[in-house]
């Protein structure tokens, strides 16, 4: 059985691969042609409002100026059994703080190759980007060539994507 370097070495000469024959990263490692891109769920990747209708599905609802954050029951049938008995299949409603937000936001974004945008961060949370990041965190990383500020945008690069597992604990305050 090969060694896990040798597995890990394969996963990315296959990433590289995919990227030169699609050209463009919206999520890895989903790869797709530039205007072919995923539509599954972009309001969720981008932190917009999104029902999360379904069994399992989670949501980001703002009702009454309130950001609430949603949760079905995962299982088909007790969610099915609930949507009879209480018109939904809801298990969980929180009400989440721009703080919170704050926190979500670049956990989300930063998987996207277009990263986090600063007008979109600021009119989610009321608050500045740059005040939600770490700003050793990010200099660390932005010297190993992991993020870089370019165009508005907070963007995690290929090598930063790779390792946001880790980033992102010393980077999102």
């Amino acid at each position: 059985m090969p060694g896990r370097h040798h597995a890990a070495n394969q996963a990315i000469a296959a990433l590289e691969t995919t990227r030169r024959l699609f050209s463009r990263i919206f999520f890895d490692p989903i790869h797709a042609r530039p205007g072919a891109e995923t539509r599954h769920n972009p309001r969720y990747w981008h932190n917009g409002d999104c029902a999360g209708i379904g069994p399992g599905a989670h949501g980001r609802v703002t009702l009454g100026g309130r950001l609430l954050a949603t949760r079905r029951h995962r299982a088909p049938e007790p969610w099915a059994e609930r949507v009879e008995r209480d018109g939904h299949g809801r298990t969980e409603e929180t009400s989440l703080s721009p703080d919170v937000l704050g926190r979500e936001m670049p956990l989300m974004g930063l998987r996207l190759a277009e990263g986090v945008r600063q007008d979109r961060f600021l009119a989610r949370t009321g608050r500045a980007l740059r005040d939600a990041i770490d700003p050793e965190g990010f200099r660390l990383a932005a010297e190993e060539g992991y993020l870089v500020w370019h165009d508005g945008r907070l963007i995690a690069t290929v090598e930063g994507r790779r390792r946001l597992d880790a980033l992102l604990p010393v980077l999102v305050r």
